[in-house]
């Protein structure tokens, strides 16, 4: 964010920063304030500028929540994808987990004091991630200071510590789907685990626990489970299912 709008993509560490926007400031201040702390006190240091970083614990509310964070939340309510401006503005995004696996890199390596950039070095428009997301789009007005494009130079990073990014957009987003799809199944099967563990007490046949039950998890859990939780007690079965 400290680039503001760059004239120069893709963007490298030694470009000019602009401070325009709020946010901007804020980062940078941070940035300058533990650099020199670093310098003055021998502090071993090192400040990474993320791009557009997405995956798991992505926040989906809000404002100012992330494009990928957003279109998830649309997409997962039923509601159109929101596109700022035109939707052909492009960001640089980067998986968290090579985010991650630079930071293990960046720990091992004998590096201090530096300044890194941290994207994917590939920039993508908004629309084409709209596009990844298969959902309607809804166009709304473009907000004051938003970059047109960016793009990370990450030359630096790549040979100073031999790192770079590995999973491409598509596979994220893939990774994306997945990982709510399992995360909307495990929340079903906890309230069915609590709907069985309720019917335990009642003396109510496993038959009319299971009308009250929806869903193919259901089915398998009370299939697998159901019979040991009525019969063996909710600690055994409890541990049977997670």
């Amino acid at each position: 964010s400290c680039y503001g709008t760059p004239k120069k993509l893709p963007t490298s560490e030694k470009d000019n920063i602009d401070l325009k926007h709020p946010y901007a400031i804020t980062k940078f201040i941070g940035e300058e304030i533990v650099m020199r702390y670093a310098s003055m006190f021998k502090m071993p240091n090192i400040s990474f500028r993320f791009f557009n970083v997405y995956g798991p614990r992505l926040d989906i509310s809000g404002q100012y929540s992330a494009v990928m964070g957003n279109f998830l939340n649309q997409k997962k309510n039923n509601k159109p994808l929101t596109i700022v401006g035109d939707g052909k503005q492009t960001r640089d995004f980067i998986h968290v987990d090579d985010l991650a696996n630079a930071f293990i890199k960046i720990i091992k390596s004998k590096c201090v004091n530096k300044i890194y950039n941290l994207g994917s070095g590939k920039r993508t428009s908004i629309n084409t991630i709209a596009n990844m997301f298969n959902g309607k789009k809804k166009f709304i007005p473009i907000r004051p200071g938003e970059p047109k494009n960016s793009l990370a130079n990450i030359s630096k990073l790549k040979k100073d510590i031999n790192w770079k990014p590995v999973v491409s957009l598509e596979e994220g987003i893939e990774r994306f789907h997945e990982l709510t799809k399992q995360l909307t199944n495990l929340f079903n099967a906890a309230i069915i685990v609590g709907s069985l563990m309720v019917a335990a007490k009642q003396p109510k046949p496993l038959d009319k626990v299971k009308n009250n039950l929806k869903g193919d998890v259901a089915k398998q859990i009370t299939k697998k489970t159901g019979s040991q939780l009525i019969k063996g007690g909710l600690g055994r079965s409890t541990t049977r299912i997670i």
